[in-house]
């Protein structure tokens, strides 16, 4: 949960020895070194807009998460 709040990602799917990560910048390249020590898998990364993640974030890490990513 900290880790996807700190690099605006969400997991989508986990395919075999394969997790796939929608992230607003595919190219973090410290952000996938640190999933695949976390997980000990391939990571796909794939792209998605800030919206998208955090709303995805809000909606699966919990309502005292709501305001992530507002500015008010």
């Amino acid at each position: 949960q900290k880790l996807a709040k700190e690099h605006k990602l969400i997991p989508i799917e986990e395919i075999g020895d394969k997790l796939i990560v929608a992230l607003v910048d595919p190219l973090d390249i410290t952000c996938l070194d640190h999933l695949q020590l976390m997980f000990g898998i391939n990571i796909e990364l794939v792209i998605a807009s800030e919206p998208e993640i955090l709303n995805a974030i809000n909606k699966y890490y919990g309502e005292e998460d709501r305001n992530i990513g507002n500015k008010n």
